[in-house]
């Protein structure tokens, strides 16, 4: 890889490292510059402003997102585990990056990044999660059913209760995390149940 492509890469990885621990709003461009060992104007070289790295890095974490969650279900057995790998992988995620994802939720600025963000891996992750539905399909684990309408009932099922289960708050707790991955669990074994009814 040439010299060029490697800089906003590693500007992506210090504004990562540096959201991650101190938070978005408390991180500047020149510390970012500094942790990737450049200049401040040459950071602006490549991303006009905090809110385009903001925008990057968003990318970034879901570009990951979606390659880990493809590795860990290409090791499950069925349908099941798929649904179980997702729940696992989506939190995973969330609890790495919390700090990234609850400041720029906070923010009125940052949230349509967030969110345009969240609904293109949403899409993604369907299309994902189809190719698996197929190979249940495929071996008979399941009966066909409409692939694409059952991806998006699971999806949107996981969402409102992840959203239900924030007691009246726009945004998870931390804390909260770990029963909440839990019952979804309990919730994607019930769907699956009644997708193999």
């Amino acid at each position: 890889m040439s010299k060029t492509h490697d800089k906003p890469e590693r500007i992506i990885d210090a504004a990562v490292r540096r959201f991650s621990h101190f938070g978005f709003h408390k991180t500047t461009l020149a510390e970012i510059a500094e942790d990737a060992g450049l200049s401040r104007q040459s950071l602006l070289y490549y991303f006009r402003d905090k809110q385009a790295l903001a925008n990057a890095v968003v990318d970034a974490i879901g570009q990951e997102y979606l390659a880990t969650l493809n590795d860990a279900l290409s090791l499950t057995r069925n349908f099941e585990e798929v649904l179980i790998a997702l729940v696992d992988i989506r939190f995973t995620y969330f609890e790495k990056f919390y700090m990234i994802f609850s400041e720029l939720h906070s923010s009125d600025t940052n949230r349509s990044t967030v969110m345009n963000a969240k609904q293109s891996i949403i899409e993604r992750e369907s299309d994902l999660l189809a190719k698996f539905y197929k190979k249940a399909v495929d071996t008979g684990e399941i009966e066909s059913k409409d692939a694409r309408e059952l991806i998006q009932l699971i999806q949107q099922t996981l969402e409102a209760y992840q959203g239900s289960a924030n007691k009246n708050r726009n945004f998870p707790e931390a804390g909260d995390m770990k029963e909440l991955m839990d019952k979804q669990k309990k919730l994607v074994q019930l769907l699956y149940t009644g997708i193999r009814a």
